[in-house]
């Protein structure tokens, strides 16, 4: 709901039908995305862990490459969708994701080293 408010808020000025839309595409996504992002950072830090042995640099590369991967789907979405103020809309998500991926690697890279 907070992502789907923030796009509404900064598409207004284009009117409530483009608001509108903005809030339901970038709230929808967000929603998924997070779940999505979440077993995706999980999946790839097993995984390069396993053949890399190194805890940090498999953290490191799964927060970068997922949050690449669903930055990039974000700003198709919105582009796709015609959200007005693009930018402005993912913004907050990007750097919101960023730190919460960088969190939940730490969580992991805790729970699991030896």
């Amino acid at each position: 709901m907070f992502y789907g408010l923030w796009a509404f808020l900064v598409n207004i000025m284009h009117g409530p039908q483009a608001a509108i839309k903005a809030a339901w595409v970038q709230g929808a996504y967000s929603f998924l995305v997070t779940l999505g992002m979440t077993l995706m950072l999980e999946a790839m830090y097993r995984s390069l862990l396993k053949v890399t042995g190194l805890y940090w640099f498999s953290g490191f590369v799964s927060v970068i490459i997922c949050c690449a991967l669903v930055f990039t789907g974000s700003w198709i979405l919105n582009v796709a969708a015609g959200t007005p103020e693009v930018f402005e809309t993912v913004i907050l998500g990007y750097i919101i994701g960023l730190i919460y991926s960088s969190v939940y690697v730490f969580g992991l890279l805790r729970k699991r080293k030896p």
